[in-house]
């Protein structure tokens, strides 16, 4: 939802870091691994020249993930990978299955305590 004005003022601000999310936000348990290495790469590359700064957080599309592509996301060169849905944090879950939670447009506090509270 941003264009590239809007990413290049957000880049300067050095409180600010950019993050990919794929070139066409698809779930990356549907593709092979060439499409998924080129949906990582070609997403990276193109924000770095846009922005002129590294980007090394990667948001999986849906929290959509697997071993296998936590792996990939690596081998791609970034440092970090995030998904999103109910859950918590925990150390062993490594920097690449770093938990955050989804906060849409309806949701409210109550909502959103209903949502990622324990059950």
């Amino acid at each position: 939802y941003m264009d590239e004005e809007m990413l290049q003022e957000l880049a300067s601000d050095p409180r600010m870091s950019i993050g990919s999310h794929t070139l066409t936000h698809s779930a990356l348990t549907r593709f092979g691994a060439a499409q998924r290495k080129r949906e990582m790469e070609e997403s990276k590359a193109i924000l770095e020249e846009l922005i002129a700064r590294p980007v090394s957080v990667f948001s999986y599309p849906y929290g959509a993930m697997n071993a296998s592509i936590e792996k990939e996301v690596k081998r791609a060169g970034y440092d970090m990978g995030f998904r999103i849905g109910p859950g918590t944090v925990h150390d062993y879950d490594g920097r690449f299955r770093i938990q955050r939670i989804q906060v849409l447009s309806w949701d409210d506090p109550v909502r959103l305590i209903q949502k990622y509270s324990s059950r």
